[in-house]
């Protein structure tokens, strides 16, 4: 799962150091044998357990770097998972780091008729004799899981998310440094497929003193966003600024926030769909998710599709006749749940004016990518 968060970026900037190359695998704590997970035979959690270390390879941290790149299968060549950020404070108390977490949280989950795996991924520190797992910045693994015609355990694809601690939280820092935050439009659907209409919360924060009025000004004048979920079992205020999401996305007219956010509706169930199109000195990403949440605000993926060229080298960087025809199937896939949709938000850095829906102009997809057909397929 791949996804632009602008706060990730600062703080990548902050921390990063020297890392080594060499990827590392890792059980977790040697000297604790855990339970096996509830639904599964001894065997089969073993089987599960033995694959997370194998595949979840990272980067080992030394000195005070306070980053540690997580991959699947490979650094560099497999599928990027996300970076956990350690807080240079922890690493100046001389914990000793001694791999990943990939066994003590593992909780069996069903979604919509699916069965599926919530795999938490902590860095592991030792102090003494006591083994222990750093909670302040975690990767939450969702993966779905089936069984072939024999019965066998078979996991799916690999969908990650980080997650930072409440005192890192980036609405929780534009607060503090006085940016000053508007609700621009409230939208309702069951995004969480338990019956009741979630709300669905766009705010805008632009920094203190500035005269902006329209969601475009906001956005061209660096505001940051946030796409906001909230559980409809629960009442909800509009009014309380304070209350807790579920699930956000932030975005921003600059290219790390840069990302389109839809409401989409399909056999009678609400998504969300969120894409993210991206072009820079001949190297192009297109990349696309489908998904509901559950009342935590776990990502229950039903469909996801991405493509990468890299034209940097060649004389001419546009897409070749062959890219474009890559193209064409993923613009295919992607439209086909346009029919039922609405836009709620697409920022991208070659827009004119970034798209945001407000309850006086609810935007439909189209509005957007017909802008990166028009720009690439023609």
């Amino acid at each position: 799962m791949r996804r632009g968060f602008i706060f990730l970026v600062i703080c990548i900037m902050l921390l990063t150091g020297c890392a080594k190359e060499e990827p590392v695998t890792g059980y977790g704590d040697p000297n604790v044998n855990w339970a096996p997970i509830w639904g599964y035979t001894e065997a089969e959690s073993d089987a599960i357990k033995k694959e997370l270390a194998e595949r979840i390879v990272y980067k080992q941290p030394s000195g005070d770097v306070g980053t540690l790149e997580l991959w699947l299968d490979q650094i560099g060549e497999g599928e990027y998972l996300g970076t956990l950020i350690i807080s240079k404070d922890f690493w100046e108390k001389g914990y000793e780091f001694v791999g990943i977490d990939t066994q003590r949280y593992i909780e069996p989950l069903e979604h919509d008729g699916r069965n599926w795996l919530s795999v938490t991924v902590r860095a592991l520190f030792k102090q003494g004799e006591n083994t222990f797992t750093y909670n302040d910045s975690a990767l939450e693994l969702m993966i779905p899981v089936t069984r072939d015609e024999k019965g066998k355990v078979i996991l799916g694809e690999f969908y990650a998310k980080t997650y930072y601690a409440s005192g890192t939280n980036p609405q929780e820092k534009l607060r503090e440094l006085g940016y000053n935050r508007r609700t621009v439009n409230l939208q309702t659907a069951d995004v969480t497929h338990d019956g009741t209409q979630d709300y669905i919360r766009t705010v805008i924060w632009t920094a203190p003193g500035l005269d902006v009025k329209t969601p475009g000004e906001m956005l061209m004048s660096d505001g940051i966003g946030y796409v906001e979920v909230f559980d409809g079992r629960h009442d909800y205020d509009p009014e309380n600024t304070s209350a807790t999401p579920i699930w956000e996305q932030e975005f921003a007219a600059a290219l790390p926030g840069n990302v389109q956010v839809s409401l989409v509706h399909r056999d009678g169930k609400d998504y969300l769909l969120i894409s993210d199109t991206e072009a820079l000195q001949g190297t192009f990403s297109f990349w696309y998710e489908v998904l509901s949440l559950d009342n935590l605000g776990r990502e229950y993926i039903v469909e996801e599709e991405g493509l990468h060229f890299d034209n940097h080298s060649q004389e001419n960087q546009s897409l070749t006749t062959e890219q474009k025809q890559q193209l064409e199937a993923f613009k295919e896939h992607i439209s086909a749940w346009f029919e039922d949709a609405a836009l709620v938000v697409a920022t991208d850095s070659g827009l004119k004016e970034q798209l945001v829906s407000t309850p006086e102009l609810i935007y439909r997809p189209e509005d957007y990518y017909d802008f990166i057909w028009k720009a690439y397929l023609n």
